[in-house]
């Protein structure tokens, strides 16, 4: 819920992320399609998302050892790991030899089936369970009337909105189109923005609630107290 509410990233794009989308020298997120794994963003753009320094800790803390596979593994595997461990081509191979081995795997529908057991397989989280978790944290901060964790994302747009970061940047960070009604239109495609003024201005934004980030060496606390994952690169 933190990485959500401070990288704006959907439910489907947490839970696909994978930890070769993540350089945590670098402090950067790549939201991309990963059409061999049967996964698409919503809109079909890839974007970068810059992270600020409690992020950067929270997700090295997550991620632990690992070397690949989903950034958020289900709480039942973290302790044993994933029965599938891998970079993305990895996953796909497996994908691949599924497919080839099930006779029903001509339909476009059957394909995602067979990509859905591969992600499960790998440790990825039910976005089912992520709602579930949201609503038990929410009735604990007494907000039992907010039940979507897309509100995560709301947040991070209009604490964005709040701190008067250039439209054209909460468009691309937000993965939005640049087109359309009330979009910027044809500007967006004549204006480059600068990784740098990126970075700048949405961390300056997400800054002005200091509050929010006192929590994470308790995040970080409380999972260098859980069991590392294997490294299963060798099977």
């Amino acid at each position: 819920h933190f990485t959500f509410a401070k990288t704006g990233l959907r439910v489907g794009e947490l839970v696909h992320l994978l930890i070769e989308d993540i350089d945590l020298d670098a402090g950067w997120l790549t939201v991309r399609n990963k059409p061999d794994l049967g996964w698409r963003v919503k809109t079909g753009q890839g974007r970068s998302v810059p992270l600020l320094p409690e992020v950067v800790a929270v997700l090295r803390s997550v991620i632990g050892g690992r070397p690949a596979g989903p950034v958020f593994l289900r709480e039942k595997v973290r302790a044993t790991g994933p029965a599938l461990a891998g970079t993305a081509a990895d996953l796909a191979r497996v994908l691949a030899d599924r497919c080839r081995q099930a006779t029903t795997a001509g339909t476009r529908e059957a394909r995602r089936k067979i990509a859905r057991g591969v992600w499960r397989d790998a440790g990825a989280i039910n976005p089912d369970e992520i709602r579930t978790s949201f609503l038990r944290t929410m009735a604990a901060v007494g907000r039992p009337d907010a039940t979507c964790p897309k509100s995560w994302r709301h947040t991070f747009a209009t604490l964005l909105q709040d701190a008067n970061v250039d439209p054209l940047i909460r468009q691309l960070v937000l993965g939005h189109s640049p087109t359309g009604a009330g979009g910027l239109g044809m500007t967006a495609n004549y204006t480059h923005t600068r990784p740098d003024t990126v970075r700048r201005q949405v961390l300056g934004a997400l800054r002005t609630w200091p509050r929010a980030l006192a929590f994470v060496p308790t995040l970080t606390e409380e999972k260098s107290h859980e069991s590392r994952q294997p490294d299963r690169s060798d099977q």
